[in-house]
């Protein structure tokens, strides 16, 4: 095993955030024989990788561009904290400028929204929503800070119902008090019972809680939850504004400062990649997201990609399984 192999292995092992972008810089460098000679990486090294995975159709957006820089800037942080080798990026003054000289020279495309987030950005997304509320109080907060504050409050909920009862936005808005059991451990949506985690659950309680001592009105069975918690009149088309806002303020994602807004459907959307990955029968996930059959299809065969070979065998074997096989 080569240096470059086991400090990447060492350096995966307390943070795997970056973990396919760091990969995909080993086998690069591999490939140029220089695993064994860390003193002769540099930036040149980092933009030929960038190239290469360009060529292999594996980067092709600003986005997926800057998040391999950021994945391997971050490795050689932890390089630079054990004193195995020295910053290669500490000679680039202008860090904007180089990524956007990358962007023209490779050609790479503007982000686009994703259909589905991968795993690791739902947790980072779980992981940023609760630790704003660890750190921010109502009490001390004054206007636009205390809206925010309100505007979060209601994402979060949103955020985690889309997760474990993945409907179209409308549905999940509508929610009413009702739709809940009495101690908010279930869900009823289009007629099926979804268990709530405890965190969901706690969040609930304590947003109305929150609520009905500000109102001083208590929660009626036929409110819309999301409606009651917004003291303002609440309106989902503001979801993709928030949820724009809370993507760019830690950073989740490499979102352009123009844009104001990205669609929560991308919620439902990873909801769905999910049940689909556990292999959920697809007429069940039709009943809870309220989607045709016909369209979960078109998105089955996105999310689980198979090779022409995979297909005949797994076809192949689901049939010998079949009690008449073996008399036909």
């Amino acid at each position: 095993m080569t240096h470059i192999e086991r400090w990447a292995n060492d350096y995966l092992k307390s943070d795997k955030t970056y973990e396919n972008h760091i990969n995909k810089y080993v086998t690069y460098i591999l490939k140029i024989d220089k695993g064994d000679k860390p003193t002769k990486i540099d930036t040149n090294d980092v933009e030929n990788c960038i190239g290469y995975y360009k060529e292999l159709g594996k980067i092709n957006t600003i986005s997926s561009m800057e998040n391999h820089i950021e994945g391997i800037k971050s490795f050689y942080k932890f390089l630079v904290s054990k004193a195995w080798a020295t910053d290669i990026f500490s000679g680039i003054y202008d860090y904007q400028g180089y990524k956007s000289n990358l962007a023209q020279k490779f050609n790479l495309a503007e982000s686009e929204e994703r259909e589905y987030f991968d795993n690791l950005t739902i947790k980072a997304i779980l992981e940023n929503l609760d630790k704003y509320f660890e750190v921010n109080n109502l009490s001390n907060l004054r206007g636009q800070k205390k809206k925010r504050y309100k505007n979060y409050l209601i994402l979060r909920i949103f955020v985690k119902l889309s997760l474990i009862a993945p409907a179209k936005r409308s549905k999940v808005c509508d929610l009413r008090k009702k739709d809940f059991s009495f101690d908010f451990r279930t869900l009823n949506i289009n007629d099926l019972m979804i268990n709530i985690p405890n965190g969901l659950r706690r969040d609930l309680i304590t947003s109305i809680n929150l609520v009905q001592q500000l109102k001083n009105n208590q929660i009626n069975e036929n409110d819309k939850v999301l409606s009651y918690i917004d003291e303002e009149v609440f309106q989902a088309e503001n979801l993709n504004r928030w949820f724009c806002n809370f993507l760019k303020e830690y950073n989740i994602l490499n979102i352009p400062d123009s844009k104001t807004t990205y669609s929560v459907e991308v919620l439902m959307n990873s909801g769905i990649a999910e049940l689909i990955k556990k292999g959920v029968d697809s007429a069940f996930i039709s009943m809870v997201s309220g989607i045709s059959i016909s369209s979960l299809e078109k998105k089955y065969f996105k999310i689980r990609q198979y090779e022409p070979e995979d297909i005949n065998r797994l076809i192949n074997e689901g049939l010998a399984k079949s009690s008449y096989f073996v008399y036909v």
